[in-house]
């Protein structure tokens, strides 16, 4: 009961403090022009990116004086709180870019039609309700992340149920008390993925969005201010502080040659790993979508993959591959390929099935038409998806790349990637060496996504006017 409560606990400090910060993030891009609101939804691309041992990290030496005074029964109840900010600071930029989206199909008119509607009321009658179903999805995939995390409670030394689980399985072997401590979690995610299974119609657009000067005027100087205080808030306290922590701290740069010679084998695994796990999710979201050919198909059911427990996952697959012949799977590293596959593959589909419904049908049919039935996705579709497909990689590649829940059971021998590395370097309390391995990790999430962004960056689809001979 102690580790229900504390997941709860946990779960709605932490999407209530993700909602405040998101939706003050929300309302400062919106009411930002093109250039400054670009910068705020690029910082919360960023902090959502950032891997979670960073933020944990910098937080566990900043309330190191505090929590050395606590005794163990006091360290599980104060510790809540710290958890819930920790995680609320990583998962906030969820429903802020939620509701940017939604806010980005209102009519200007809505605005011109009555003048009245200032302050309080824009709020209160037009952009929150207009939000509320695109951040109430996000806010309950925020919870179920929220419920689900096992290594930043782990830290900070908190009883929740994702370790209960860990416990009863890798101590006592007991498979049905495991499953039976991530009941709760496991409906919770079926819960999310009902929710999730609905999407708004949508409506054409007959005209541009707000103008973002008449919505910063309409507000009023007060809420403006006091929206971008807090906006400031969550990138300082979530993007910048652990930045600038790890920056400052002249250890880690001490300790960045050793920790890159003694981690180059989990470099190595942790690249392979996650590069191919994110290219075959890619190729297979371009095949599952329709995209060559066929009926638009949304994850459907893959999203169980992505909304059950990762420690839950690790148990299924080592009952899976405890059978004859299936050894050989179990110690290569192809298990982690499958195991990230799995576990990332309708957030890929589902943002590759987005590109594909979004591109021009039109140009596809001139390119099937003008050029041949084969060239109708090299000339007419593909020119069209190929950024939010690089888009789609770079995100795949990072969250493999920070996994560690679902691989923590079945990693094989000599196959530690870099977050696991990092993870159990924390709890013997190596600050330098993890903060020297976070820059590594930083590195190498950054190197690949600009290379892909670089690629991303394609001209409109241009269809030929006669078919090449």
């Amino acid at each position: 009961m102690t580790a229900l409560f504390n997941s709860l606990a946990v779960t709605f400090g932490a999407t209530a403090i993700a909602a405040g910060l998101g939706m003050a993030v929300a309302v400062t891009a919106a009411i930002s022009g093109r250039r400054v609101r670009n910068i705020w939804l690029a910082l919360a691309a960023l902090a959502l990116a950032l891997p979670p041992f960073l933020s944990a990290n910098v937080w566990l030496e900043l309330t190191q004086a505090i929590r050395s005074n606590w005794t163990p029964e006091q360290a599980e109840t104060a510790g809540l709180p710290i958890t819930a900010g920790v995680l609320g600071l990583m998962l906030w930029p969820i429903p802020a870019f939620a509701a940017v989206t939604a806010w980005d199909s209102l009519s200007p008119g809505l605005l011109e039609a009555e003048p009245r509607l200032r302050g309080r009321r824009l709020l209160g009658d037009l952009l929150l309700p207009a939000a509320l179903p695109a951040v109430g999805r996000s806010l309950l995939v925020t919870g179920f992340l929220a419920l689900t995390q096992f290594a930043v409670p782990v830290l900070f030394q908190v009883r929740v149920l994702p370790e209960m689980v860990w416990i009863r399985f890798n101590t006592r072997f007991d498979t049905m008390g495991a499953l039976e401590a991530a009941a709760p979690m496991i409906a919770a995610g079926l819960l999310t993925a009902w929710a999730l299974r609905r999407r708004e119609p949508a409506w054409p657009r007959l005209s541009g969005p707000v103008d973002a000067g008449l919505l910063r005027e309409r507000l009023g100087n007060g809420w403006r201010l006091l929206f971008v205080s807090i906006g400031g808030i969550a990138v300082l306290a979530g993007l910048g502080l652990p930045l600038v922590r790890l920056a400052a701290e002249p250890r880690t740069w001490n300790e960045l040659p050793g920790a890159f010679a003694a981690g180059l084998p989990s470099i190595l695994h942790s690249f392979a790993s996650s590069a191919l796990a994110a290219t075959g999710l890619c190729t297979a979201g371009l095949l599952l979508t329709g995209a060559l050919g066929g009926r638009i198909r949304g994850p459907g059911p893959a999203w169980l993959g992505f909304l059950v427990p990762g420690v839950v996952l690790s148990i299924a697959w080592i009952f899976l591959l405890n059978r004859p012949g299936l050894q050989g799977i179990a110690t290569s590293p192809l298990i982690l390929v499958l195991a990230l596959g799995v576990r990332y593959l309708a957030p890929a589909w589902a943002g590759i099935a987005a590109a594909v419904r979004a591109a021009d049908p039109d140009l596809i049919d001139a390119a099937r038409l003008n050029a041949g039935p084969g060239m109708a996705f090299r000339t007419g579709l593909w020119p069209q998806i190929r950024r939010p497909v690089c888009t789609v990689w770079s995100v795949t590649y990072l969250l493999c790349l920070w996994e560690v829940e679902s691989i923590l059971l079945i990693v094989p021998p000599g196959g530690e990637t870099l977050a696991m590395r990092i993870f159990n370097l924390l709890h013997y309390g190596h600050a330098g060496q993890v903060n020297a391995l976070c820059v590594l990790l930083l590195a190498l999430a950054v190197g690949p996504t600009a290379i892909l962004s670089w690629i991303g960056r394609s001209p409109e689809a241009r269809v030929p006017l006669h078919p090449e001979p």
